[in-house]
């Protein structure tokens, strides 16, 4: 288990890494705005290019299609032919008690998430709601970032205060040893 000081130290990680990845997604949008402007023109013949392709191959494909359905002819001109597939129509309720009734029950999808959600409420016998912990961490770190870096300056300034006072009682204690309890001399001078 990691301490508070460590989760500390991974939260200012975090939030240096967050702080360097806006920089450079910064760097980055700045760039692609100067290409775009720079390539403008050539940003705009392409789009205008791709939209014609778009539009020529409908109009390819319907033609063909409508040859086929006319003629029968699968084949209208090199680089064209008509593919036969099969595609289904159906009433999704009537396809639902098909399946139940022939016991094609792999055919019938859950929505997990819809279920998972009625279930938080209704509390069906199949169900276990267990809650769980889950971390949520600020999408702003800057005031927690703030707050870190005072508690470690204040347990620095709290670590130096305690090392000077117990090097001050030491020293006292040290010197308290040098004095005859008795007569109140001293019974070594300090070097």
């Amino acid at each position: 288990m990691k301490t508070e000081k460590e989760i500390a130290a991974l939260v200012l990680a975090l939030a240096d890494a967050r702080r360097s990845a806006a920089n450079i997604h910064e760097m980055l949008e700045e760039k692609r705005q100067a290409f775009a402007r720079e390539n403008a023109e050539l940003l705009q013949a392409e789009r205008s290019l791709a939209d014609r392709a778009r539009d020529l191959e409908l109009a390819v494909r319907d033609s063909a299609e409508e040859v086929y359905r006319l003629t029968g002819i699968r084949k209208t001109v090199p680089g064209v032919s008509i593919r036969l597939v099969a595609r289904t129509h159906y009433e999704p309720e009537q396809a639902i008690a098909w399946a139940i009734e022939n016991k094609h029950f792999r055919l019938l999808k859950l929505d997990t998430k819809a279920f998972e959600q009625a279930a938080k409420a209704l509390r069906p016998d199949c169900v276990e709601v267990e809650e769980v912990p889950q971390a949520v961490i600020s999408s702003d770190l800057e005031r927690a970032t703030q707050q870190l870096e005072a508690d470690q300056a204040a347990e620095e300034e709290i670590a130096r205060w305690t090392r000077e006072h117990y090097a001050a009682e030491r020293e006292t204690r040290e010197f308290l040893r040098r004095v005859d309890a008795e007569t109140g001399e001293i019974t070594e001078v300090p070097a």
